[in-house]
């Protein structure tokens, strides 16, 4: 019996399978993972939707999520096996199979207000950005917000991990501020809306932000500011 090709979508990869090639990985490395929600999605041309299914060795679990779509989280384990199954009406039989690396999240980066540490910006770019309205439909307000901090990917990566921000520090030349939560606060506000340069002062923010699993993580970023 032939088959066509089959296609497992990871995140936005591919994974092409075919009864000639076996498993071709396609755009990104083939890594799964720990304690996060790695989608998979199976399909095969020639079969009903429900005569295939995906099977993890070595995995926390496996749970089905709507039409052929999966989530895998692995266990601590180097690897994991992801195999495509069958059922042609007599009998369960293995399409392919695929060795996937089991790998720690990767550091998330920092996002002050609104900005990535590559981005250089300036007082009063952020001072506008701190007055206008969080929903488009929201009136003008002269009120002026505490700058927020975020631990997220940026949009390169095609990650979707969620992290939530525990604590964090933030030095600008000699002065630091401290607070818990994605807030800052009214001093570190005053601070930057004061500040008096000709050159780029360098802002380094320090945080620790709680993994989707609930583990700690400690990152930091540099921000140039520009006059």
């Amino acid at each position: 019996m032939r088959f066509s090709i089959l296609i497992v979508f990871f995140a936005l990869p591919l994974l092409l399978f075919s009864q000639y090639e076996g498993v071709i990985s396609v755009k990104e490395h083939n890594i799964l993972y720990r304690g996060y929600n790695n989608y998979i999605e199976v399909g095969l041309r020639a079969y009903c939707d429900d005569s295939i299914w995906l099977e993890c060795s070595n995995c926390e679990s496996i749970e089905w999520k709507s039409h052929l779509t999966y989530i895998v989280k692995p266990h601590d384990q180097r690897y994991t096996t992801l195999s495509i199954l069958a059922f042609d009406g007599d009998r369960v039989f293995t399409i392919s199979s695929k060795e996937f690396s089991v790998r720690d999240l990767p550091d998330p980066e920092i996002m002050f207000n609104g900005y990535w540490s590559y981005e250089k910006f300036s007082i009063s770019e952020l001072v506008k950005n701190l007055k206008r309205p969080i929903y488009s439909n929201d009136p003008p307000s002269t009120k002026i917000r505490t700058p927020r901090v975020y631990a997220q990917y940026s949009p390169e990566r095609t990650m979707e991990a969620k992290f939530s921000v525990k604590d964090w520090c933030i030095q600008i030349q000699k002065e630091k501020f401290k607070g818990k939560g994605p807030s800052t606060n009214r001093d570190l506000l005053n601070y930057l809306m004061n500040l008096k340069f000709t050159e780029p002062v360098y802002m380094k923010v320090e945080m620790e932000a709680l993994e989707p699993d609930g583990k700690l993580r400690l990152i930091s970023s540099v921000f140039e500011i520009v006059s």
